[in-house]
């Protein structure tokens, strides 16, 4: 049985977290892993959410002091049950009350909070409920390492940095490319008030990148070390963050063969399809517009003897899609 992450998320946006959280979706879904998204508010990226593996659910919210809040409570925790979720996944302070509630009220196994800033525009009340909901959590995401060592101080376990930006796909090694725009400083000695970008007496590039060709760039960090007091302790702190530019990622390329099956089965092989970007693709087969399976190799049958016309259609995990189309014959 394949895993079942819900992640439970207030807009679909677009906004640092709300991108991360899709990527992450899609990525989990390319892999075969079954994703169930409950999101409070619409935005665009819920267009981006149509593809295999992934189901999306929206609730209203109102607020935690609402009558509504207990009834939300009880809705997620019942669809986790009913779902027969692994794991949940919240992103941050108005998802991780109502989502890790709720997957203890289910008995998830797996409960992942996220805190995604210092907390510094809310108010003593909001602080404390959502340091009680990490406490219900085995762990938090963190997107900073200044975030990392509040949630340490606020004694909940252990949380995971992961920076905005990070994709769920491999990344290539960071490259010393020349930056795109040369008004752009690769490396600064003083680049704002207490960032210096250095540590352990070193410079440290502001911008780092994921390929060493200026053209195939695709994700941009941008890493700060920050010495509020310059020569004397505490030590520098590192904060990192970055960008996936989608317009520089391609659209697979689509191609398949086709072999006969017997008994009227005809076997599809989509094997020769691949991603520019190197990225792991989903395979869907049609004829017209009937989704016969899924899979780079699928043994369609038996079907009526005579010529149909079957398009493959491989979709990358930020959604780009690539088609192919051939007659084949059925005897």
């Amino acid at each position: 049985m394949s895993l079942r992450i819900a992640h439970v998320i207030d807009s679909l946006s677009l906004g640092g977290t709300e991108t991360q959280c899709v990527a992450l979706v899609q990525g989990l879904a390319a892999r075969g892993i079954d994703n169930r998204l409950t999101h409070f508010q619409l935005g665009p990226l819920r267009d981006q959410l149509d593809v295999p593996h992934v189901t999306v659910d929206r609730l209203d919210c109102d607020g935690f002091l609402r009558p509504g809040f207990p009834r939300l409570v009880r809705r997620l925790a019942r669809d986790f049950r009913a779902w027969r979720a692994d794991v949940v996944q919240t992103y941050g302070f108005y998802s991780n009350l109502p989502g890790i509630l709720a997957g203890c009220l289910a008995r998830v196994p797996v409960l992942v909070a996220s805190k995604r800033g210092l907390g510094t525009n809310q108010t003593r009340w909001q602080r404390r409920v959502d340091r009680l909901a990490r406490l219900l959590a085995q762990t938090t995401v963190v997107n900073a390492e200044a975030l990392r060592a509040q949630v340490a101080t606020a004694g909940a376990a252990e949380a995971q940095l992961i920076a905005n930006g990070a994709t769920a796909t491999a990344p290539s090694p960071p490259g010393t490319a020349t930056c795109p725009d040369s008004s752009w400083p690769g490396q600064a000695v003083m680049v704002a008030d207490s960032v210096d970008n250095r540590y352990l007496s070193q410079d440290r590039p502001v911008f780092l990148y994921d390929s060493t060709d200026p053209a195939a760039i695709n994700t941009v960090r941008i890493s700060l070390w920050i010495d509020v007091n310059p020569g004397a302790p505490p030590a520098e702190t590192h904060v990192e963050s970055g960008v996936f530019l989608r317009n520089q990622n391609q659209a697979p390329n689509s191609s398949f063969q086709w072999s006969p099956g017997g008994a009227g089965h005809v076997v599809l092989n989509g094997s020769a399809s691949d991603d520019p970007e190197g990225q792991q693709l989903t395979y869907t087969w049609k004829e017209g517009s009937t989704k016969l399976g899924e899979g780079v190799v699928f043994d369609w049958g038996p079907a009526s003897t005579g010529t149909h016309t079957i398009t493959l259609e491989v979709r990358d995990p930020a959604g780009q899609l690539g088609t192919s189309s051939q007659a084949v014959t059925v005897s």
